[in-house]
């Protein structure tokens, strides 16, 4: 299952290129109003800052969410740029995928896919794309930005005004507060990579809608356009640089981040396709990777009572240590006796260091070149960034 190489800083450099097509944009005149900050000390959002509500207007007035965008199906013959950043989803036995550059102008969607609930929260200055299941005790939540908090955005449901962080997915304060919605895997990479391994799907095809939900009228100022790291309510973690690409695994309140700059030179694979393998909760689990990009995942290796172990083969295809299958991207094992079963997922994401570890303090570092992890308060020797 190999893939063309596609290196991280020309991807970097494409969603570059797509901040600045929007930021470059014509737009109307914005009235322009600062952000209010919250300081009540009993408050579980202190520290955030809120778009101030105006009379007979809400803080969804702001930035529109992207609303049920049309779907329709896709094939591997679309004239779409190779190197285009989307974000894709396999879910509901469908694979869906999204252009990057239309959901981080949203900042929120409210989807249906094949008719269930997902919510997608997309953060350009972070780069991370999360998207969990909006059903909290058997009621549909429907989203829309909020304001900023600890390095990010900050998200609210219409239903009951509660406020969440899609970080973590938990809510921070309201009448829902202690209540956490259940992530959904995305993976972030560019068109190519996504259609070659997933040659047909639904997509939202929203090119035409490039700049909408950015708030047409008013327009943030202050820490809306500072940098967010500097908006983290602790001091920043510095073992590993601000902006340095990341996959982060959470299990059992125990957390690890894997730098790309160590996916990349993970020893158990020669070629691009790589299976890194470690423990993290107690959990044995897999993260499949493909070298030079952001297109990675993770999974638990336990398979029927077996713990499995996988390497690469010279094709590029992922094999296990015990049933000698076939594996594919998905966690899906193409052939052998166990052909169509699938690893179970990990809770993961793909995002930039700093935001990582403002929502997990406690966080280890796999070590450069996949030797151990680098606990809280120490340093890692790999800090290069694509």
């Amino acid at each position: 299952m190999s893939c063309p190489r596609i290196s991280l800083k020309a991807f970097a450099k494409a969603l570059c290129l797509c901040i600045v097509s929007v930021l470059c944009s014509s737009s109307p005149v914005q009235a322009r109003i600062p952000l209010v900050e919250v300081t009540d000390p009993k408050s579980g959002i202190r520290g955030a800052h809120l778009f101030p509500i105006e009379e007979n207007k809400s803080d969804a007035d702001w930035y529109r969410p992207l609303n049920d965008p049309e779907l329709r199906p896709y094939t591997k013959g679309e004239l779409i740029r190779p190197d285009t950043p989307v974000v894709g989803l396999r879910f509901n036995d469908q694979n869906w995928v999204f252009f990057w550059k239309v959901m981080k102008n949203y900042h929120v969607a409210n989807l249906t896919l094949g008719g269930k609930p997902v919510v997608m929260t997309v953060c350009q200055r972070c780069h991370a794309a999360i998207a969990r299941d909006p059903v909290v005790d058997g009621r549909r939540l429907t989203f829309h930005l909020a304001g900023l908090y600890n390095g990010s955005f900050l998200v609210a449901d219409y239903e009951t005004d509660t406020y969440w962080t899609p970080f973590t997915g938990e809510a921070l304060e309201g009448p829902l507060k202690g209540k956490k919605l259940r992530q959904i895997p995305t993976v972030t990479c560019r068109w190519k990579e996504w259609v070659d391994l997933h040659p047909s799907g639904m997509i939202a095809d929203e090119r035409g809608r490039w700049n909408e939900g950015r708030g047409a009228t008013r327009r943030a100022e202050g820490a809306f356009y500072r940098d967010f790291p500097s908006l983290v309510l602790k001091p920043l973690d510095r073992r590993l640089r601000d902006h340095d690409p990341i996959l982060g695994v959470n299990i059992a309140d125990k957390a690890c981040a894997y730098p790309f700059a160590a996916l990349d030179g993970a020893p158990q694979s020669a070629g691009n396709d790589i299976a890194l393998q470690d423990t993290v909760g107690g959990e044995p689990i897999v993260i499949l990777h493909q070298r030079d990009s952001w297109a990675a995942s993770a999974y638990s290796r336990r398979l029927d009572g077996k713990t499995l172990e996988f390497t690469a083969d010279k094709e590029g295809r992922f094999v296990d240590s015990v049933h000698h299958s076939h594996w594919n991207y998905d966690g899906e094992a193409v052939d052998g006796p166990v052909a169509g079963r699938k690893l179970t997922e990990v809770p993961y994401q793909v995002e930039d260091w700093y935001i990582w570890a403002a929502f997990h303090p406690e966080t280890t570092i796999y070590g450069s070149a996949g030797q151990g992890t680098v606990p809280a308060g120490g340093t890692t020797a790999d800090k290069s960034q694509p």
